[in-house]
């Protein structure tokens, strides 16, 4: 990994991160439906807009890449939020980042057989103790929550997120390989996210309701540009430089970043089980990444 490679996977974990606080700002009076809706509004007509202005064609793509496009905005910027929103009102914060990081070992079964990448050891060394420090992290929330129905229901749309999102990575890497540029990929694809998110709304009869307050719109507006469009940019690159096994690990590493916000902001206590659980995630981290690609 070149320094470059080591900024761009930290710029993507940092905003990644931070989407963990600003969801709970989105939930409650709005569906998350409508939430998903209204985020990938924005999103879509910023990131048509820089292609615009960077006189990147959004026209000429083949049939082909168009499915490509379509699967993406289904995984990426619709289906995928919609279930991370409804398993996060059903669970605390630490449960919904323990269960998401499943997502690497879905990425990792995904990429060998749809991509025929090899399954490296490494990798799932480092994933599995990079969970084991987040359950070090999360055990207090994960004893104190419990094992009701409104748990496992919770945990399953948690873990259907995370699948979805496995997908969307193999997704990205076949659009890779295709050679199809990043900023056109995410505009179509945040064009096709948006029209699903319309579908679901329809579909699901929700009512299209709006909270002009600071805390919806400034988190709104967050998810929207910093977590949507400038990340997923990055995400795309990132992608393409470590290949969507190893890329797929900032699902162990944003959520050290919803720790450290708490700590600072919430006031979590900092105890010997907190530093445990950031070294080993740190130690799984380094592991995954040493492996080859």
């Amino acid at each position: 990994m070149t320094l470059g490679d080591v900024g761009l996977y930290a710029a993507l974990v940092l905003l990644w991160g931070g989407s963990f606080l600003a969801i709970e700002f989105q939930l409650g009076v709005v569906s998350p439906e409508v939430s998903v809706l209204w985020r990938y509004m924005i999103a879509a007509v910023a990131m048509v807009g820089i292609c615009l202005a960077a006189r990147r064609r959004m026209r000429g793509f083949s049939l082909h890449d168009h499915l490509y496009f379509v699967a993406l905005g289904l995984c990426f910027f619709s289906l995928n939020y919609v279930l991370i929103y409804r398993g996060q009102t059903e669970l605390t914060s630490g449960l919904a980042a323990i269960t998401f990081t499943m997502a690497l070992f879905f990425t990792t079964v995904n990429a060998r057989l749809f991509l025929s990448a090899q399954l490296n050891p490494k990798i799932v060394l480092g994933g599995l103790i990079g969970i084991g420090g987040l359950v070090v992290l999360f055990g207090d929330s994960l004893f104190e929550t419990g094992y009701d129905v409104s748990t496992l229901v919770g945990v399953a749309y948690i873990l259907a997120a995370a699948y979805v999102v496995s997908l969307a990575t193999v997704v990205t890497a076949k659009l890779n390989l295709r050679r199809v540029p990043a900023l056109q990929a995410n505009g179509w694809g945040m064009i096709y996210g948006l029209l699903f998110n319309i579908l679901f709304v329809l579909v699901l009869g929700r009512e299209l309701t709006f909270v002009w307050e600071w805390p919806y719109v400034i988190s709104l507006l967050y998810l929207s540009l910093a977590a949507g469009v400038i990340a997923f940019i990055i995400y795309f690159v990132v992608v393409t430089r470590l290949g969507p096994a190893r890329s797929s690990y900032f699902t162990l590493m944003s959520p050290m970043v919803a720790i450290v916000i708490s700590v600072l902001i919430e006031g979590v206590p900092v105890t010997i089980a907190l530093g445990a659980g950031v070294l080993a995630v740190l130690a799984g981290n380094f592991i995954a990444m040493r492996a080859r690609a």
